[in-house]
């Protein structure tokens, strides 16, 4: 069996009393048949909690008191895991934050961002996947298509090495992995594999392009001049060139490279008035969900207020963006950062119900919502980061010059103003990873044609 984690894995340590949040409110716990026969031992007992065992313990579930854990202690700790040890609790409570997603002999185990602690380190550093080969265990592997899920880590990896390409900036990389997958998807449908592979051979081909190795005929535009004659086979595969990656190629054709850095192009500059809209319309709609555990639906109804709905709020948009980039440099590699924890957790997932699409459109949406709530938050508490520039109007404070000022202090360290970052990040999370409504709520969201590949790709860059 192979096991894959990311690198941070083994370095997380439950917090217990000392976290500042808690993972037994908001959700209902269902009782593995293992936890289920020690508590119908426990539950015979006479104590005070033996019949709260009695009485909420139902069909398999733990029964919330409200929205809390009957459990839960007023310190935070767990009243059955300290009365009786760490066997009384679910499977569930035992190994939270760690998931697992099982693919037969291959399987991928991960820390949940709706864990503060998990968020933390989530964002802490650099994404890492570890391969453990443990030829002693062998998995269950009835019903998988080994070639066909080969097939779907081949296009993981790409989609991983596009979100790595740091060479871009990291709205351009998001774009080229929603069009990347949405041509993926329409040749999975068809079970052309063999297009599925020429997709990825491709996306190879341009990264080699940039890299200035291994260069090959640029046919992305239909530009057959030259001496290159194709073959049979050539022409074949160019029908084979992805239909919206093509789009993203094209707009990224005059772009400049400097110091192995690529600056996009007049005709595709970053144009942020379209991913204000874009933005303020999948709030509206994840404004729906029912929301799990507290301080979320505070934090997205003060957000949605300030950022798409209050005075100038349009006009002002990109002069917000400016002033948190600048302020905070290190949000944009905490959202790189759980752009791919979102791809990690989600993307093959869809192996099972073959919606590759989809799964990556949550991926890049959860990304950019938590950078767009954080960037919120910014401005309504700009001490958890330091000095900012001004009141998010363009205005400066008295003690700092203008946006163009590269001398620009805030008064933390780095590694202080990204402990910030996670807050938000876990409360987000917890909405789609700690129910199941809302994360296929959110899929069928994803799914309308306001939030499809045609906006992404027509309205130029919006990320």
């Amino acid at each position: 069996m192979i096991i894959h984690y990311p690198g941070y894995y083994k370095k997380f340590r439950c917090l217990a009393g000392e976290c500042p949040d808690t993972c037994c409110i908001g959700w209902e716990i269902t009782v593995d048949r293992e936890t289920e026969k020690t508590y119908q031992k426990l539950r015979k007992g006479k104590s005070e909690l033996a019949e709260r065992l009695r009485r909420s313990v139902r069909r398999r579930l733990i029964i919330p008191d409200g929205d809390r854990c009957p459990f839960l202690a007023g310190d935070g700790l767990c009243d059955l895991c300290r009365e009786y040890g760490e066997a009384a609790m679910t499977r569930t409570c035992r190994r939270y934050p760690r998931h697992v997603e099982d693919f037969g002999d291959i399987h991928e185990v991960e820390l949940l961002c709706s864990c503060p602690e998990a968020a933390r380190l989530i964002l802490s550093e650099d994404f890492r996947l570890i391969t453990r080969n443990m030829s002693e265990r062998k998995g269950n592997t009835d019903g998988i298509d080994e070639e066909r899920l080969a097939l779907w880590f081949s296009v993981r990896e790409q989609v991983f090495a596009m979100a790595g390409d740091r060479r871009m900036p990291l709205w351009a990389r998001m774009r080229r992995i929603l069009a990347f997958c949405h041509d993926v998807q329409g040749r999975l449908k068809r079970e052309d594999t063999a297009g599925v592979e020429a997709l990825v051979e491709r996306a190879k081909e341009t990264a080699c392009r940039r890299n200035g190795a291994d260069p090959v005929p640029d046919l992305i535009d239909g530009d057959k001049t030259g001496d290159h004659l194709q073959t049979k086979e050539e022409r074949m595969t160019e029908r084979n060139v992805p239909g919206r990656l093509k789009e993203a190629d094209h707009r990224e054709k005059d772009w400049k490279k400097t110091n192995d850095v690529y600056t996009p192009g007049k005709a595709d500059m970053h144009n942020l008035e379209e991913r204000f809209s874009l933005m303020a319309d999948f709030f509206a709609e994840f404004a729906s969900l029912s929301p799990i555990g507290h301080g979320f639906p505070e934090l997205l109804e003060r957000s949605r207020t300030f950022l798409y709905h209050s005075e100038d709020s349009r006009s002002l948009y990109e002069k917000r963006q400016q002033e948190f980039h600048r302020n905070v440099p290190e949000a944009e590699i905490c959202t790189e950062r759980l752009l791919f924890y979102f791809l990690y957790s989600f993307v093959m997932p869809g192996f099972y119900d073959g919606d590759l699409y989809t799964k990556a459109k949550m991926a890049v949406f959860g990304a950019v919502a938590a950078e767009e709530l954080e960037m919120a938050e910014y401005f309504r508490d700009p001490g958890k980061y330091g000095k900012r520039t001004g009141d998010g109007r363009g205005n400066d404070a008295e003690s700092v010059t203008s946006l163009e000022n590269d001398e620009m202090v805030t008064e933390r360290s780095a590694k202080e103003r990204i402990s910030a970052l996670p807050h938000t990040a876990y409360l987000f999370a917890r909405q789609i990873e700690n129910s199941a409504e809302n994360r296929d709520l959110l899929e069928q969201l994803l799914k309308q044609p306001e939030f499809g590949i045609r906006r992404i790709i027509e309205t130029k860059s919006w990320f």
